[in-house]
């Protein structure tokens, strides 16, 4: 009988960090992670480091479910700043890139890159985005870059 393995390298950080914070049971799961460690005597600084977030965040976990149990480590309505893209203008903009020549805007490009998509989305939708913002709104769209192809929908 063989045993199945993970082999770790094949895995890429950022798809397994993505996935742990797609879905709200893993969120309150390392939420619930965190405060245990804090319960066994780690440092806030310690935890954080580990979950490479801020030590703040971790003692604000602690408190909320000191307070509140598990409901506390729950996602709260209305948090965060809200979207300045709609999911409309963000499908809008996936589907430009897929199917829509940088030229048909009046670009002398034929692919769209990073640079000439900030400026055409800053344009187009109004926005003040940095190149740092259109890569994230890539990423969250499902497109990554590839040499020869340009844009093209994540693996």
């Amino acid at each position: 009988m063989t045993k199945n393995t993970i082999n770790p390298e094949r895995l890429k950080p950022q798809k397994i960090k993505k996935l742990l914070k797609s879905k709200e049971e893993y969120k309150i799961a390392l939420r619930l992670q965190m405060v245990y460690l804090i319960s066994q005597g780690k440092s806030s600084r310690e935890v954080a480091e580990i979950y490479q977030v801020s030590f703040k965040n971790v003692l604000n976990w602690v408190h909320r479910f000191e307070k509140e149990g598990i409901e506390g480590l729950k996602d709260k309505e209305g948090r965060g700043r809200k979207a300045s893209l709609s999911t409309k203008d963000q499908d809008q903009i996936k589907n430009t890139i897929i199917n829509i020549s940088p030229s048909e805007f009046g670009y002398s490009a034929e692919r769209w890159t990073g640079p000439l998509l900030l400026k055409w989305v800053n344009e187009e939708y109004e926005t003040n985005f940095t190149a740092t913002t259109i890569y994230k709104l890539l990423d969250k769209i499902g497109l990554e870059f590839q040499n020869g192809k340009g844009f093209v929908p994540q693996k």
